[in-house]
């Protein structure tokens, strides 16, 4: 017969528990704080990685769903949060997928085979103004590609 250990009443098991559930919990919200965090860095970056680091926030969030399915309150936190990530997840370039250029980037002028500075983009008449070393040159926007 197995005795209780010296000291171990019911009570102290509940509190002990009740220690558990409240550690549990704190670091549930610690690792929805991480998450969330995470989420904000993920919008000041652009790209690919940006991308892969909204799909394992993604992850991490159905882990803490599964995990913690009792907790209505973490559920509906996690719901905005997976709701905001699907949206940037949407918004997000896709992988291989080159970004446009802006004002400033170096950009290859495809008609000329040319390498120079992207200096305007002018949207309503669907033009960009570049410098190629010591011309400017207007060409269409399709004419012009990141490099």
């Amino acid at each position: 017969m197995r005795s209780r250990q010296e000291g171990s009443t019911p009570a102290s098991s509940a509190k002990s528990g009740q220690r558990d559930t409240a550690s549990r919990s704190e670091e549930t919200q610690q690792e929805l704080e991480d998450a969330r965090a995470q989420q904000e860095l993920a919008k000041i970056s652009n790209g690919e990685a940006a991308y892969q680091t909204l799909r394992e926030l993604k992850r991490q969030i159905e882990c803490l769903r599964r995990d913690e399915p009792s907790k209505r309150s973490l559920l509906l936190e996690l719901g905005v949060l997976e709701g905001a990530i699907e949206q940037e997840l949407a918004q997000a370039p896709v992988a291989g997928t080159p970004m446009p250029p802006k004002v400033g980037d170096l950009v290859r002028v495809r008609s000329l085979d040319q390498v120079g500075v992207l200096d305007q983009i002018d949207r309503l008449t669907q033009k960009d103004v570049v410098d190629v070393g010591v011309s400017t040159v207007t060409v269409a926007l399709d004419e012009v590609e990141a490099v």
